[in-house]
């Protein structure tokens, strides 16, 4: 995989450790020879089922079309009782350091191949509409543009090639905020944390 891709699944396995966003939708390419046809097959039963579907219609169309239509693709099925909400992660005041290697071509220069980024879990549910529209807005005030402080500062620290991070993620159950710097050295990490905390430091006593 490639090392945004490494990076991106190391991160949510760190935030959300013990749910389903903490796993590889693809599969551990080091766990899959352990996985037995039989295991793999039971999952699939399990969590891949129609009792784990939301159906959504719209129009005005009779609703007894719709049962007759959702009846010939799944009259077949038995109901299925697994639970496979996702719980809430609590949230922490403690900070966690995580790293890891990816597969990189020897023959480049590695010294300053690091990906580097501040995470965290922004509410311990989901928040509602209004307080989600404020988060996204100003996770745009801050990242969304070159001129943006906190893209701005991490672009004149000098300390990597670009921002990486993208600011808020609201696609999963508990909003998430990300940013940091691709191309960096690793002995940097606490520089580029030093940047980003006196950013938002700033912006928020100001």
């Amino acid at each position: 995989s490639n090392p945004e891709s490494v990076h991106f699944r190391a991160v949510q396995q760190a935030l959300f450790p013990g749910t389903a966003y903490g796993q590889d939708s693809g599969g551990d390419p080091v766990a899959i020879p352990d996985l037995t046809f039989e295991q793999f097959q039971a999952f699939h039963a399990q969590y891949y089922h129609p009792s784990n579907a939301w159906f959504w219609f719209y129009g005005d169309d009779p609703a007894g079309e719709r049962l007759r239509l959702l009846d010939q693709y799944l009259g077949a099925f038995e109901a299925n009782p697994s639970d496979s909400r996702v719980e809430a992660v609590a949230l922490s005041d403690t900070p966690r350091h995580v790293s890891l290697n990816y597969a990189a071509d020897p023959s480049e220069d590695l010294s300053s191949k690091s990906l580097i980024t501040l995470n965290w879990v922004l509410t311990d549910t989901k928040p509602p509409p209004d307080v989600q529209f404020t988060l996204s807005f100003l996770s745009h005030l801050l990242l969304g543009t070159s001129a943006s402080p906190l893209h701005k500062a991490l672009v004149d620290a000098g300390l990597g090639s670009s921002v990486i991070g993208g600011g808020m993620d609201d696609d999963l159950l508990q909003p998430t905020f990300s940013v940091g710097l691709r191309d960096a050295r690793t002995e940097d990490r606490d520089a580029v944390a030093e940047v980003v905390l006196r950013v938002l430091r700033h912006h928020a006593e100001h």
